[in-house]
């Protein structure tokens, strides 16, 4: 079901991400992490409250880092450019690319 979400809701994003207000594209960037960070961070504290702190493996940090970069900063930077460069339509083919590199 949440997968289900997701989908529907990236789809809303590639959609409306033409709508943008005209700003630089990182700054567009910036913006949705910070929403993305405000959304995670309730169930994130809750957890800690719920099972305390942990301290994480190199592997796990590793991951952490891989992710972040690459399928999150990367990916979603060259799709956003590319929907403002190409327009939404034929940058549409290329909306799964994150889950790729992911």
């Amino acid at each position: 079901l949440l997968a289900l979400i997701g989908v529907f809701l990236y789809s809303a994003y590639a959609t409306f991400l033409r709508k943008v207000p005209a700003m630089h594209h990182l700054t567009l960037l910036a913006a949705l992490f910070a929403v993305g960070i405000g959304t995670l961070a309730v169930p994130y504290f809750s957890e800690l409250v719920g099972r305390g702190a942990s301290m994480p493996t190199l592997a796990v940090v590793g991951a952490v880092l891989y992710v972040g970069i690459f399928p999150s900063l990367i990916a979603y930077g060259f799709f956003n450019r590319s929907v403002a460069l190409i327009g939404s339509a034929r940058a549409g083919v290329y909306m799964n690319m994150p889950t790729v590199f992911g």
